[in-house]
């Protein structure tokens, strides 16, 4: 694996100006840390690094920092962030680290890299990883090691390169609902359209369950059997324990919950999770009037 601090000192070596920018906030703060390690010696660190706010300096406090020299050590590094708070004069003035007695390399610009994945493989990394930046650094340096470069990430490949993903099958969620488990199928929704379900065909295949289990409710397992074809009867039996959990006007106010969230799915511009979670299934978790 390509080192970091490396990649992003080049040809250059070290010392110099070193401006990082790109919508990765995270990636730039990896690029940072990377620069301050390979400056630094940890045993000198807290003498020759300073981080300072662009937004909290003038010209001649920069100035005065920068012309700091290192103590007992070649390097010192500072860190300059919300550079957008200085002025055009001192932003051209403030280098991420200077050598003791050398001359001030000129600057160089630094796009940290940046994957291109697609919804899918973002939502699969993103249930696979949870909230722990840390592992998502490793799974994404490890996917920009598996795809050629320029190819966008696509969730056939984050399988293929060994992320451990979570899977949910679509008849299982819809079973979930009907058991009125609903906690749990929040918490599985996302994975489920991370697989490429849609809201609407999800809609239309809990309308049906619904519908299957207002037919049980109101007029008994022999009712739902004679509607189903023959090769699905079977599931009269199945569905019978989910009916303990549901009375007809719950089911009824469900069904309805169904077509208003169906047209919601064809007309809004939000997501298919979001309305799913809002119009569908929080709708379900309440008692109707």
């Amino acid at each position: 694996m390509t080192d970091p601090a490396a990649a992003l000192l080049g040809r250059g070596g070290k010392g110099g100006v070193f401006y990082l920018h790109g919508a990765d906030e995270f990636q730039k703060l990896q690029a940072v840390t990377a620069l301050v390690n390979a400056h630094l010696d940890p045993a000198t660190a807290d003498f020759n690094l300073d981080r300072l706010r662009g937004r909290e300096l003038d010209l001649e406090q920069l100035a005065s920092i920068l012309n700091t020299p290192p103590m007992m050590a070649e390097w010192r590094v500072v860190v300059v962030s919300e550079t957008e708070g200085l002025a055009a004069s001192s932003q051209r003035s403030s280098p991420t680290s200077s050598p003791r007695g050398r001359t001030r390399r000129s600057g160089r610009s630094v796009i940290p890299p940046e994957p291109t994945m697609g919804a899918r493989a973002r939502g699969a990394v993103a249930q696979a990883v949870g909230v722990d930046l840390g592992i998502l650094n490793q799974e994404l340096e490890k996917l920009s090691g598996y795809v050629e470069a320029g190819r966008p990430i696509t969730r056939a490949d984050v399988e293929a390169a060994g992320t451990s993903l979570p899977s949910q099958d679509r008849w299982g969620w819809i079973g979930l609902v009907g058991a009125r488990r609903f906690k749990e199928a929040l918490d599985s929704l996302r994975i489920l359209m991370s697989q490429g379900e849609s809201g609407v065909g999800l809609t239309i295949s809990l309308a049906t369950h619904m519908l299957r289990l207002a037919v049980l409710v109101d007029r008994g397992r022999g009712a739902l059997e004679e509607a189903l074809p023959g090769h699905q009867r079977w599931l009269a039996g199945k569905l019978m324990a989910e009916t303990r959990g549901w009375s007809l006007p719950e089911l009824v106010d469900a069904v309805d919950g169904l077509r208003v969230l169906d047209r919601q799915l064809k007309s809004s511009g939000a997501s298919d999770e979001a309305l799913l979670q809002t119009g569908l299934l929080e709708r379900m978790a309440w008692r109707p009037r």
